[in-house]
């Protein structure tokens, strides 16, 4: 990667680096990218704090949250909403997100999902202004609420798989959070020297001192499982139970 280029980093929703998930922001500041300036381009979300507490104008605000600029689109998101409310807050989010990366300076545009809508400003990017799109899959659309069941009309699934596709195929580069998630990206037809994983991981310093557990009883099991509790967590809250 060339030194002082501009990335924008690009999902649907953000944390500042004092909540749990920071994922992004942490690889915006990490030590190989000093030299370069970084944007995270979001919306807003009752799960998250973006760090920024101006009013908003225009149905948009900014500013700058621990060295990155934070540009955040007035859109009130939240996991209570019905599907369809979801779906137009993430449409929605994506076509602001083309009129910014379309109207500013940039080198590469990173782009994280799910929502799969999260992909169009990168495919738009790259078709039209040839800028570099690496794209993030943090869980695999449309195969995991297929499977769920969550999502049933074959419409809505043929619109999912065909832009799954163009994501894919877009990006100069895709990154998948699992070898499983790694491994379906390939069967899309990605080669694998195009692929990396990158798992999520914690920040030691953030959270302080870990304490020592080797003198604890060998009998003594503990469990700890740090993930939003949902539909998809009901087999492993199963075994969890068997455990005991």
């Amino acid at each position: 990667m060339i030194d002082n280029e501009h990335i924008i980093l690009s999902s649907t929703f953000f944390h500042t680096r004092w909540r749990l998930w920071y994922t992004l922001i942490r690889n915006g500041t990490s030590p190989d990218k000093k030299n370069h300036r970084v944007t995270m381009i979001c919306g807003s979300s009752e799960m998250a704090h973006t760090g920024l507490n101006g009013p908003f104008s225009n149905g948009r605000r900014e500013g700058m949250v621990d060295g990155i600029h934070v540009v955040e689109f007035h859109l009130p998101y939240s996991n209570k909403d019905s599907f369809f409310k979801r779906s137009l807050t993430f449409f929605r989010f994506a076509m602001k997100s083309i009129v910014w990366a379309f109207n500013n300076p940039y080198d590469l545009l990173f782009a994280t999902s799910t929502p799969l809508t999260a992909g169009i400003p990168g495919i738009a990017a790259k078709l039209f202004r040839q800028k570099p799109f690496v794209f993030e899959v943090r869980d695999l659309w449309p195969e995991l609420p297929e499977k769920m069941g969550v999502i049933q009309n074959p419409w809505i699934l043929l619109g999912m798989h065909i832009l799954e596709w163009l994501s894919y195929h877009s990006a100069n580069a895709c990154i998948g959070l699992s070898p499983g998630i790694v491994n379906g990206i390939c069967k899309k037809g990605i080669a694998k020297e195009f692929i990396s994983m990158v798992p999520n991981g914690c920040d030691i310093q953030l959270i302080g001192p870990i304490k020592s557990f080797e003198n604890t009883p060998k009998n003594n099991i503990m469990r700890f499982l740090p993930v939003p509790m949902g539909l998809q967590m009901g087999l492993m809250l199963f075994w969890m139970q068997q455990l005991n």
